[in-house]
């Protein structure tokens, strides 16, 4: 076994905590990086931010749902929603059909997520593109221009508006 480290971080807006995060990582001396003393290397590096970026694009998320008196805000608008086809009935949202390659798609059609754990719910669609909209934007412009579109002109924004 390792040793569990926190990690944890508070994302506040206008003064007032909208979430705090924690998040254990696993520290293996010897298993990732024997020249490191805690074990933790680049790609587990790399995971980390990766998960922290994702969690706090759930944040952001909540934070505008706050503001509109809902749980959720960019990922359950219809604007988000119509991106890839989201529908809702009465056990929740799914995703309707199958989808094309990014590659393959037309401007009338539905875009994919970005990930295969975007496909759960809107709500992890909206975090995992996000993700790829902070670590990789060029991605996400090329491959997913409609999300790439929503972050600009939604959640932009209303970041640059809470910092405020």
């Amino acid at each position: 076994g390792g040793q569990w480290r926190p990690v944890a971080f508070k994302q506040t807006t206008k003064g007032q905590a909208i979430a705090s995060i924690a998040f254990f990582a696993a520290a293996r001396p010897g298993k990732e990086d024997p020249t490191k003393k805690d074990g933790i290397n680049e790609t587990s590096a790399i995971s980390l931010m990766y998960t922290a970026i994702h969690e706090a694009a759930h944040s952001v998320d909540y934070a505008k749902g706050r503001d509109l008196g809902d749980n959720f805000g960019f990922s359950t608008s219809s604007a988000w929603l119509n991106i890839a086809g989201w529908k809702k009935n009465s056990n929740g949202y799914y995703l309707n059909g199958s989808f094309k390659y990014p590659s393959e798609t037309s401007a009338s059609d539905p875009e994919p997520p970005v990930t295969t754990y975007g496909c759960t719910y809107p709500w992890e669609d909206f975090a995992e593109a996000w993700t790829m909209y902070v670590l990789a934007p060029a991605v996400l412009e090329n491959w997913y221009p409609k999300r790439f579109k929503y972050m600009q002109t939604h959640v932009v924004p209303y970041m640059k508006d809470v910092r405020r």
